[in-house]
């Protein structure tokens, strides 16, 4: 599938309130994200079933269009872990653990930005598109974490199976914990430091990263420091 890159779109969602221009994608990014978690959980053999509230409860809700398709969307959540109440909101509780928490801790870290539900359409798969998106979208993602919030550190479980990992790894995350099982597959539980960021590594991309960074778009208000959240 051959893709111009002047044909893609970077788009900025938010958790809630989406603008009434957007609110078309808004539901077709939360189809989009619903459908694959539902398949990802079917392929794992992981008896549960998708939570709305997961997507409803999101800062960011960035996704890549190509006209209008959703190419890639991913999911960015702001907590402060000196709270009990983030601590134990199921998204923490179910991803790491206390002894991940206490070498943020130990680091200074308390205010944290998630990465989680990375996706890729199917159709805009490298083997179809000749685009990494994921690591695109990730790129994007970190650059949305150092300009747009007061966050001190990403933090996100990586599939290890997949390669999510080590696409994270060489964009200057760090694994904190590596091969933890999750959901029937091993992750790296990892961190991204601001002054440890690599911007796009592959050198193909980076141009590509710039235009869709510069000509991004918000399609409503975002809540973008734990100081404006509380």
């Amino acid at each position: 599938m051959p893709i111009k890159s002047s044909e893609l779109s970077y788009v900025i969602l938010p958790g809630r309130f989406c603008e009434d221009r957007h609110l078309l994608l808004y539901q077709n990014a939360f189809h989009f994200w619903h459908s694959n978690w539902t398949a990802v959980y079917k392929e794992l053999g992981v008896d549960t079933t998708v939570n709305p509230n997961d997507f409803f409860k999101q800062d960011f809700i960035p996704v890549i269009l190509h006209g209008d398709t959703i190419v890639a969307i991913h999911l960015y959540t702001l907590y402060d872990i000196r709270l009990d109440c983030h601590l134990k909101h199921s998204y923490l509780e179910h991803n790491f653990n206390e002894s991940y928490f206490k070498t943020l801790r130990s680091r200074g870290i308390l205010k944290v930005m998630s990465m989680e539900s990375l996706f890729i359409n199917m159709e805009y798969r490298r083997s179809r598109s000749g685009f990494n998106f994921v690591e695109i979208l990730a790129s994007l993602g970190l650059r949305l974490f150092a300009n747009d919030t007061d966050a001190q550190a990403v933090i996100a479980p990586a599939r290890v199976d997949v390669g999510v990992a080590n696409v994270a790894y060489s964009l200057g995350f760090e694994g904190i914990q590596q091969n933890v099982r999750l959901n029937n597959v091993p992750v790296d539980l990892m961190i991204a430091q601001r002054d440890k960021i690599i911007k796009c590594p592959t050198e193909s991309y980076r141009l590509l990263v710039e235009g869709l960074w510069r000509d991004r778009s918000y399609a409503g208000p975002a809540t973008n420091s734990i100081e404006k959240a509380a």
